[in-house]
């Protein structure tokens, strides 16, 4: 008796303490510079994830830093894998806020893979902004799946990731400083998840994308797992139709953010990637397009990267305007195209 009475009072106890010190101190500073190696980070993911967070910070290439860590994700009821890759200036200039590139990985690939090249690296350290990954499974095609309840890529992007490093970050948490790319598959998922918000974004971008994957054979058995048959989830497989989707958005005047789309020469979806250039053209889209040698592989998407982060940081500038890069690399660029711009041939 004397011991369930005791019980009693330390759970009452308990349920009066305020909430953990820790807890209120990063909600209330996200500003601190995130250069702890192995730091325990408590800060709250959104409210529908309600969890602490625990980052481990390590150095990165061209004195980036990179830092990892899991987000509950409430709508596939588990743990998301995600990396960060800080610029620089990030940990030099603490009153900054800093814009955001979320990079897709490709079918199979790795979630880390942007943060892998070197490329990036450098390219950040130049034109900061922070660079965002995370693991979406192997085959998701960043869908929300009907047929797999642990695959919701798409409510997972907007409604918990998103906001979860809009809180762990300085960032500018609009679409002005927003932008999403991808190869492959995550060419496909940039712009998917693109067309569902167009105003989420300031700009889409693609290498090797996988614009069209329905006339890919051996690709359709992905979503037939994910969605079922065309004939029993007609809705669900319009969304895999993009180009569709940009007419559609086309035909009711949607304002669709500029994207960059660039493919090796040697690349089999090579056709896709001139596809959607003619396809954005014509619809009066802002379009960059950028071929070079290259195959379906890392060492192409590694050195295109660099056009991909240089295209980003001009669409977070209030006065960006598209560069043609058709034009050889010592041909002098008209007015309109230079506005301070570098070039990234």
């Amino acid at each position: 008796m004397h011991r369930l009475a005791l019980l009693t009072v330390l759970v009452a106890l308990l349920a009066a303490c305020p909430p953990a010190a820790a807890a209120v101190a990063a909600e209330a500073a996200p500003a601190q510079p995130a250069v702890q190696p192995a730091a325990r980070q408590a800060a709250a993911a959104p409210a529908d994830a309600a969890a602490t967070i625990e980052k481990t910070s390590t150095p990165g290439m061209a004195g980036t830093t990179v830092e990892e860590f899991k987000v509950p994700s409430p709508e596939m009821k588990r743990d998301i894998e995600v990396v960060v890759v800080l610029p620089p200036a990030y940990a030099r200039e603490a009153g900054k806020r800093f814009p955001v590139l979320y990079t897709l990985h490709g079918r199979g690939a790795s979630f880390r893979v942007f943060k892998d090249m070197t490329t990036v690296h450098k390219a950040i350290a130049q034109q900061p902004m922070i660079v965002v990954g995370f693991n979406a499974d192997r085959a998701s095609w960043y869908l929300d799946a009907t047929k797999k309840n642990d695959s919701r890529f798409t409510t997972f992007f907007f409604k918990t990731l998103v906001p979860a490093v809009d809180k762990l970050y300085r960032t500018r948490a609009d679409a002005p400083g927003r932008a999403v790319t991808g190869f492959s598959m995550g060419g496909f998922g940039a712009f998917h998840l693109m067309l569902a918000k167009p105003d989420a974004f300031a700009s889409a971008s693609g290498m090797s994308g996988a614009f069209e994957p329905l006339g890919v054979g051996w690709l359709k058995k992905d979503f037939v797992e994910l969605l079922g048959t065309p004939e029993e989830n007609a809705r669900g497989y319009a969304q895999v139709r993009l180009g569709d989707r940009i007419k559609a958005a086309a035909k009711k005047r949607v304002k669709l953010p500029p994207v960059y789309i660039a493919c090796g020469t040697e690349d089999a979806l090579l056709p896709q990637s001139q596809a959607m250039r003619d396809l954005a053209k014509k619809l009066g889209l802002k379009v960059e397009y950028v071929e070079a040698p290259g195959a379906h592989k890392f060492t192409y998407w590694k050195a295109a990267a660099t056009g991909v982060i240089d295209f980003h940081w001009r669409t977070f500038q209030p006065d960006y305007k598209p560069v043609d890069h058709s034009q050889p690399a010592d041909e002098p660029k008209t007015g309109e195209q230079q506005s301070g711009q570098k070039k990234t041939e």
